[in-house]
């Protein structure tokens, strides 16, 4: 019996021994994997919640401005030393980022094709900008009780690649109307203008101002 016990290579430490290095074995990959997990969830967190950014929306590059005058002082801003701010929109499914500026009214010199102009617009990230174009061009041209719409054109001014979306509107209580306006991955803006058989006029006045408001990011700190 002593010489079987001298010869038995296993010491009585040796069995936890085993169980700690197979608990190693098992643990770490445990380990690795939540590791990462964390790792990944604050990440999204931050591009989520602080700042960073979300690739399933459209990189932010143009927004919407608010110039004194417009084509070259043939349109004068109503009020602008006392514009209230672009206001910050909630996140959805298809808006991320983006603010809605209060309608702004300018009034027309002798030598502009309208004696006013209103402006209703959107800037920021837009998965699907159309839809939004779409409502905003249907609150401009509702002037009241008695509507009458035309059916909606799309019109190409020629000199500038972008097609407008326009449309026409009799009123029985308030005013003719034509509007028109454009969608993007950046901006929705729709431009409402007094008359109802001023789609052309309205297109070309469009294009013209598209030019001056629709203007690239900031860059930080400039």
């Amino acid at each position: 019996g002593a010489a079987g016990a001298a010869t038995n290579p296993r010491s009585p430490s040796s069995g936890p021994s085993r169980i700690v290095r197979n608990l190693r074995i098992l643990v770490a990959p445990l380990l690795l994997i939540a590791g990462a997990y964390v790792f990944t969830s604050l990440a999204d967190a931050r591009e989520d919640g602080s700042g960073g950014e979300d690739e399933s929306f459209p990189e932010a590059k143009y927004e919407i401005t608010r110039p004194p005058e417009l084509v070259g002082g043939t349109y004068k801003l109503v009020g602008a030393d006392f514009l209230p701010k672009p206001v910050k929109l909630e996140d959805t499914e298809v808006r991320k980022d983006a603010f809605e500026i209060p309608d702004d009214y300018y009034t027309g010199s002798e030598k502009a094709s309208f004696d006013r102009l209103r402006i209703s617009a959107e800037y920021g990230r837009f998965k699907e900008p159309g839809d939004q174009l779409k409502s905003k061009i249907s609150y401009l041209v509702d002037t009241g009780d008695g509507t009458t719409e035309e059916p909606l054109e799309k019109i190409k001014v020629p000199g500038h690649k972008t097609e407008f979306s326009c449309r026409s509107a009799r009123s029985a209580t308030y005013e003719d109307v034509s509007v028109c306006g454009w969608a993007d991955a950046n901006t929705v803006v729709v431009l409402q203008f007094e008359g109802y058989d001023a789609i052309q006029r309205a297109a070309e006045a469009t294009a013209a101002i598209y030019k001056e408001i629709r203007r690239p990011v900031a860059e930080q700190g400039s």
